[in-house]
């Protein structure tokens, strides 16, 4: 069975994030020993940065055992290993500790090589049906800018085709031993409101096949013609080239992909980190304008400006200040979402362990008042998913519309006010103890040459990591 929407998923992710020991509702500003490792490792210059006694704490099976669950929570546990295999200091650890340390890397690079295998197989099966569609996400990512395939895994291939190229696509999908699970009447619903099919192998694999990027419904629009028209192709040696997207399309895409995690996890956001490294440093360089321009377009304003900030600010990210400033976010979103502190909810996943913290930052994500308020009657409706219906009647689960039901539902609208009152006091206390702390979050004309990453805020006073390469 396909595994579903990024809804469906979040779905999941919530549920085992609540059986876990619950957290604060406002997340936590002292980050454990394995998440500051993790975000170590995960920069662009972690074999150099990263100190021996830093990773000595890796010589404790519990330690390992703790990082490990913390990286694969994040989506990063491939790339993590991998950087730490790079490590200059990695070789002061034991043989058996390296060796055990890099156990996973091989089975993480078999799958990544039997997605890759798969991949190229779909993509020769579509051009005998005259498509070439556009590899989306892991499956792009994975040739363009990671080294290893282990550093990127992923869960499925997405693939984006033009809206009139879907049934030439499904069929030859169904060619490929792919099917989708959905009744005539769903796969209607899907086609008219959706933005994407999930079809699944016997042998595991799942393909996500895109005609759009996002529900439109939310107030967020992408083009995909614009995708599908700046796209590239990728040229590989001994093998057919790949169409990936541009970068500035792909930093577009990652950006809101964040949504749908709820920012709470570091993968996608080291992607950003990656692409955008990896464009500026090009002969073609990165249109900042453009992208810019596309997200004002879209809607997409505050989801990427967050997603830049944090990468800016968590891993270097060579972003440029004005591009923020350019995006022309709304002072009133700006301002909540840095009450929510939100390198901390990154961090500590604050999006999968609160409910209300999840819902507050997506509201103040979503793009002006109209939406917003559509998007708080969703709530009151069942599901803020404008594709709940046609899940829950897949699931065989209806959404219960009697006045009982729909008033327990308002309780959660009133439960999100209450929270917003936990940040506002909040604020007011670290107003007094350290000035207007949760703002400084965003740039502002003149402070950016002053600023420090979160790495090089952890590291004063600590043993863990060399203050001489912590620098910016």
């Amino acid at each position: 069975m396909p595994s579903g929407t990024g809804s469906e998923k979040n779905e999941v992710r919530s549920d085992r994030a609540r059986s876990e020991p619950r957290r604060p509702l406002l997340a936590r500003s002292d980050f454990t020993e394995q998440e500051t490792l993790l975000l170590a490792l995960l920069r662009r210059d972690a074999p150099v940065s990263v100190s021996a006694d830093r990773l000595a704490a890796l010589a404790n099976p519990g330690f390992r055992s703790a990082f490990h669950a913390v990286a694969t929570g994040h989506g990063v546990v491939g790339l993590a290993l991998t950087s730490l295999r790079r490590c200059e200091a990695f070789q002061t650890l034991g043989h058996e500790t390296r060796d055990s340390i890099l156990a996973p890397l091989r089975p993480f690079a078999f799958q990544a090589a039997l997605w890759d295998a798969e991949r190229d197989r779909l993509l020769d099966e579509l051009r005998k049906h005259s498509l070439v569609p556009l590899v989306l996400k892991g499956g792009a990512l994975r040739l363009t800018v990671y080294s290893e395939a282990a550093e990127r895994l992923s869960g499925d291939l997405d693939l984006l085709v033009s809206a009139h190229q879907v049934p030439a696509g499904l069929e030859a999908l169904a060619r490929a031993g792919y099917v989708d699970h959905w009744t005539d009447d769903a796969r209607r619903e899907h086609l008219r409101r959706g933005y994407h099919l999930s079809l699944s192998h016997q042998n595991g694999f799942e393909v996500e096949l895109h005609w759009d990027l996002a529900p439109r419904s939310e107030g967020f629009q992408f083009d995909p013609a614009a995708f599908l028209n700046r796209s590239v192709m990728y040229e590989r040696d001994g093998a057919s080239p790949v169409r990936v997207p541009a970068p500035e399309h792909m930093v577009l895409h990652l950006a809101v992909q964040n949504r749908e995690d709820s920012f709470s996890r570091l993968k996608r956001l080291v992607d950003i980190d990656r692409v955008v490294a990896a464009s500026v440093t090009s002969d073609a360089g990165l249109d900042w304008d453009y992208v810019a321009q596309q997200a004002r377009r879209g809607g997409h304003q505050t989801v990427l400006g967050l997603a830049l900030q944090l990468t800016k600010r968590l891993f270097d990210t060579p972003v440029p200040s004005e591009v923020l400033h350019d995006l022309d976010m709304e002072r009133i979103a700006r301002f909540h979402v840095s009450l929510l502190r939100p390198e901390a909810y990154v961090l500590t996943q604050q999006g999968f362990r609160s409910t209300v913290a999840r819902r507050a930052l997506h509201l103040w994500l979503t793009p002006g008042w109209r939406n917003r308020s559509r998007w708080a009657r969703r709530i009151v409706g069942g599901s803020t998913n404008p594709m709940a219906d046609v899940y829950s009647a897949r699931r065989g689960v209806v959404i219960s519309q009697t006045h009982r039901a729909r008033t327990a539902r308002a309780w959660k609208l009133l439960k999100l006010v209450a929270y917003h009152f936990v940040l506002y006091a909040d604020a007011l206390r670290s107003f007094g103890r350290d000035g207007l702390r949760r703002s400084s979050f965003w740039p502002t004309a003149g402070r950016d040459a002053r600023r420090t990453t979160v790495l090089q805020r952890l590291s004063k006073g600590s043993p863990w990591i060399s203050p001489a390469n912590t620098t910016s």
